[in-house]
């Protein structure tokens, strides 16, 4: 049992790999894209949730199925969104029940490596549409003379836990905050009749 929920947490832990990747941390990353279908939202692959669509970004296709990868290219700018089902054996088996417990669980297995390279701003409480509970914090990294902006968002609703990072070149990130924090602000779980 132990070794399964090890695994388990390896898969946790690759998923926040998605993260480094969009903080330009780690190489080998794949750039390919879904063409826009014209709908109004970019859709996860598992058709699960959704985020009104933006001119200027494109959906990333090299995600897994519960995530939501945009990049605006030309201003070096990215958000990733990634959904986590609570009753998932990684979360029971831990009894990992609450959104705190879930962020003290996303660091330690994900995003502990970034602490030496960053700065992370103090936790603070959100409030988004649809969602019962919002936490997030800012972070800035450096690395090999690579400095990369983000904040991170902590989601919940009634079965899943929600990350939402907003990241990019610091300049363009800062420039472009408001439209990255108005995308996340969309995000909706994509009614059962909806679902493709």
């Amino acid at each position: 049992m132990k070794k399964h929920l090890r695994a388990r947490l390896g898969r946790f832990a690759a998923i926040a790999a998605v993260a480094l990747c969009a903080l330009g941390l780690l190489t080998g990353c794949g750039d390919t894209y879904y063409d826009y279908d014209g709908s109004g939202y970019f859709t996860s692959a598992d058709g699960y949730m959704r985020v009104a669509y933006q001119e200027h970004f494109q959906q990333l296709s090299s995600v897994d199925k519960n995530a939501i990868g945009l990049d605006w290219v030309d201003e070096k700018v990215n958000l990733q969104i990634v959904r986590y089902r609570k009753d998932d054996e990684m979360f029971t088996e831990r009894s990992v029940k609450t959104l705190d417990q879930f962020i003290e669980l996303y660091y330690a297995n994900g995003l502990e490596y970034l602490h030496k390279y960053s700065t992370f701003g103090d936790l603070q409480e959100f409030t988004f549409e649809h969602f019962d509970g919002a936490k997030g914090y800012d972070v800035d990294t450096e690395k090999d003379g690579k400095k990369v902006a983000s904040r991170i968002y902590y989601l919940e609703d009634a079965k899943n836990f929600y990350v939402l990072y907003l990241n990019g070149d610091p300049e363009h990130y800062r420039a472009h905050f408001e439209v990255l924090d108005a995308i996340c602000h969309t995000l909706e779980v994509v009614p059962r009749d909806q679902v493709k």
